[in-house]
């Protein structure tokens, strides 16, 4: 299993990201930390190089920049089109699944709980990094 060293002593951190992440994504570390900063790209649950995720892109003020949650309570509205009660785990592209995701072409999906949703746009962070494989 590939793993990457996450931030840990701070909940919310200084990432640098590409136009293809959005606020609301689940991202992965992607490289070398460099002055503080993180490089950090879209997880995906059915590639070990895109997992696993960290957290979440709650801020973006620029096309190269943004600033990821680890833990806690998001932002409302970072996340919408939830379940209350319900919990997540990475899907493909940054998305967040209720079930297990389906294995992709490679026979498997990666399985990583997220969190739990408070309400239809309020979400609990609690990044699980014990990772499962789904054949």
């Amino acid at each position: 299993m590939h793993r990457r060293n996450a931030p840990t002593a701070r909940p919310v951190f200084k990432g640098s990201c590409t136009v293809d992440e959005s606020v609301g994504d689940a991202v992965f570390i992607s490289g070398e930390e460099v002055d503080g900063v993180f490089p950090v790209r879209r997880a995906h649950c059915t590639s070990w190089s895109k997992m696993p995720a960290v957290g979440f892109i709650i801020a973006k003020p620029s096309d190269e920049v943004c600033y990821v949650q680890q833990a806690g309570q998001l932002p409302k509205g970072v996340l919408s089109g939830l379940t209350r009660g319900k919990t997540y785990k990475v899907g493909q592209n940054g998305a967040l699944v209720q079930l297990a995701p389906a294995p992709g072409a490679g026979g498997y999906s990666v399985v990583q709980f997220m969190g739990l949703a408070m309400s239809v746009d309020e979400f609990h962070v609690a990044v699980d990094y014990q990772l499962k494989v789904n054949r």
